[in-house]
C-alpha cells in the first residue's frame, strides 16, 4: 500500500497540473429579481450582503440582508420589514452579530435613515438622532475600526452633503460642519458604484447632474474634512468606480452603456492616466485586493451596463490583465488574495472567489540569471512558517504548489507571470497537521519537486 501511494504521488507531481482563478456560484434565499450587494466582509468566514428589488423593479421595493459565518457554505437572513418604501444603498458589518445599513428614500418618506442590528440581522433599529429632516437619507456608511465611523447623505437636492461621524461605535453621531465639506451641484448625489477606501481615507464618487461630470469627494482624516476632485474629460453620461491600494495609488473605471475604460492615479486621485483594458471584458466595477501590493479585480454584469460580462485580474497595478471568466459579476469585494465575493444584477446568485492573487516579493531583476532553480525551504523542519526560494532565467508563467503525502493540493503559493529574477515566498502551515509535505514548481518547461517537514 505504501509503495502504491508513493507511485501515485510521483505520477501526480510529474504531471502537468492546470490551475485558474475562478468564481463559485451560490444561490441564496432571496427574490430572484434583485440587486444583490453591496457586500461587507468581516473575515474569511463572515460576510454580509444587502439586497433590494428597487434597482430592478419600479413597484413596491423589498429589501433584505444575507449573512454567512462559515465561508459561504450556508447563508441566513431575509427580508427586512417596514422599509418597503426605502432602498438599501450601503451595508457595513462589524462582526457576525452587528451591522449597519443606510436606507434611502425610494417611493415615500419616513423610512430613510441609518439602521443597526445586534442580533445577526433578525431585528433592526433605526437611529432617530440623524437624518430626521433629510428627504433622501444616507447613501454610504463606513467604519474605519470598531469605534470610528462615518455616514454620508444629502440634506436635500442641491443643499449639500449631510455627514456624521462617530468615535464610540455608533452610539453617538456628530454632524460635520458644512464649512468642512465642499458644496455639491444641484442634483448631485452619492453614487453606489465601488468607492476607494484605505485606512483613514475615503474617495466617494457622485452621480453627475445634467451638464456636469461625476466628481470625487475625498477625506484623509476619517470624514472630518473633505476636498473635491473633478476628473477631466467626464460627462453626465459617465459613472466611475474606484479602488485604492494606498494613499496615492489607485485605479478608476470610467463607464457608460456598453463602454468602459481603466485609468490610474499616483497622486491620490488628482490626475489620471489611461491604461489598457482587459480583453473580452467591459470593465464597470473594480476592487483592490487587500494584502497585496498591486492586485485588482475588474468585473462587468452585461445585464447592468451592457458589453461583454466577466471578470479579470491584474497583479501589476493594471499594466497587464488576465481573464478569470465571462460570467456576469457586479460589485466585487475582497478580504484577501484568496477570499472575495461578487454578485450579479437581477439575480439571487452570489459568487465566492477561488484562487490566489498574491504577488510575492521580487528579487533583483537586474541580476543576470542563467538557469531555473528551486531551493530547499528554510528552515526545515519548520513550525509553522518557512521560506521557499526560486529563480527564473526568463519571463515565465509560474505555479508553486504544496501537496500532502497523499498527493492532495493544500496550498497555491504562486500562479502568475513572472520576470526573470530571484524570488522568495513564505508558506504558513499553521492550519495543517505535522508531517511530510512536497512543494512543486512549474515555470515554462522547468519542473522541480522538493520535500519539507512540518513539526509542531
Amino acid at each position: 500500500m505504501k509503495k502504491l501511494l508513493t507511485i501515485s504521488l510521483l505520477l501526480l507531481l510529474a504531471s502537468t497540473i492546470s490551475y485558474s482563478q475562478s468564481w463559485q456560484a451560490k444561490t441564496v434565499s432571496a427574490p430572484s429579481d434583485i440587486w444583490l450587494g453591496p457586500i461587507s466582509i468581516v473575515n474569511e468566514n463572515i460576510c454580509w450582503a444587502s439586497w433590494s428589488t428597487g434597482y430592478v423593479s419600479s413597484t413596491e421595493c423589498k429589501n433584505g440582508v444575507i449573512i454567512t459565518t462559515d465561508g459561504g457554505e450556508t447563508w441566513s437572513g431575509g427580508e427586512i420589514p417596514k422599509i418597503e418604501s426605502g432602498i438599501i444603498l450601503s451595508i457595513e458589518a462589524i462582526d457576525a452579530n452587528t451591522a449597519y445599513i443606510a436606507v434611502e428614500n425610494f417611493a415615500g418618506t419616513g423610512v430613510e435613515g441609518l439602521y443597526k442590528t445586534t442580533d445577526g440581522g433578525i431585528t433592526w433599529q433605526k437611529d432617530t438622532t440623524i437624518y430626521g429632516s433629510s428627504p433622501s437619507g444616507p447613501g454610504y456608511i463606513h467604519f474605519f475600526d470598531s469605534s470610528n465611523g462615518v455616514v454620508v447623505g444629502e440634506k436635500n437636492t442641491g443643499a449639500g452633503f449631510e455627514i456624521f461621524t462617530t468615535t464610540n461605535g455608533g452610539t453617538d453621531w456628530k454632524e460635520v460642519p458644512q464649512s468642512n465639506i465642499p458644496p455639491i451641484n444641484p442634483g448631485e448625489v452619492t453614487q453606489q458604484t465601488p468607492l476607494g477606501e484605505y485606512r483613514d481615507c475615503i474617495w466617494l464618487t457622485t452621480f453627475p447632474p445634467k451638464g456636469k461630470g461625476p466628481r470625487i469627494f475625498k477625506t484623509t482624516d476619517k470624514g472630518y474634512h473633505w476636498s473635491v476632485i473633478a476628473p477631466s474629460g467626464l460627462t453626465d453620461q459617465d459613472l466611475i468606480s474606484l479602488a485604492f491600494q494606498d494613499e496615492k495609488n489607485g485605479l478608476m473605471v470610467e463607464f457608460t452603456l456598453n463602454k468602459g475604460k481603466i485609468l490610474k492615479t499616483t497622486d491620490g486621485g488628482e490626475t489620471w492616466k489611461l491604461l489598457a483594458n482587459p480583453r473580452d471584458v467591459t470593465p464597470n466595477f473594480i476592487a483592490y485586493v487587500p494584502g497585496t501590493t498591486s492586485s485588482y479585480v475588474v468585473a462587468n454584469d452585461a445585464n447592468f451596463a451592457g458589453g461583454p460580462g466577466g471578470s479579470a485580474y491584474t497583479l501589476d497595478e493594471g499594466n497587464t490583465w488576465n481573464l478569470i471568466d465571462n460570467q456576469n459579476h457586479a460589485v466585487p469585494s475582497f478580504y484577501s488574495a484568496s477570499v472575495g465575493w461578487s454578485s450579479s444584477f437581477a439575480s439571487n446568485t452570489i459568487y465566492k472567489f477561488s484562487g490566489s492573487l498574491t504577488a510575492v516579493s521580487d528579487g533583483s531583476k537586474n541580476e543576470q540569471i542563467n538557469s531555473y532553480s528551486l531551493s530547499q525551504n528554510y528552515p526545515n523542519p519548520f513550525n509553522p512558517s518557512t521560506a521557499i526560494s526560486y529563480q527564473l532565467s526568463a519571463f515565465s508563467q509560474v505555479t508553486l504548489k504544496v501537496y500532502n503525502v497523499l498527493g492532495r493540493e493544500v496550498a497555491t503559493l504562486v500562479n502568475e507571470l513572472k520576470h526573470a529574477g530571484k524570488y522568495e515566498v513564505e508558506f504558513n502551515a499553521a492550519a495543517l497537521p505535522s508531517g511530510v509535505y512536497f512543494y512543486k514548481i512549474k515555470a515554462g518547461n522547468f519542473t522541480d519537486v522538493k520535500k519539507m517537514l512540518l513539526l509542531k
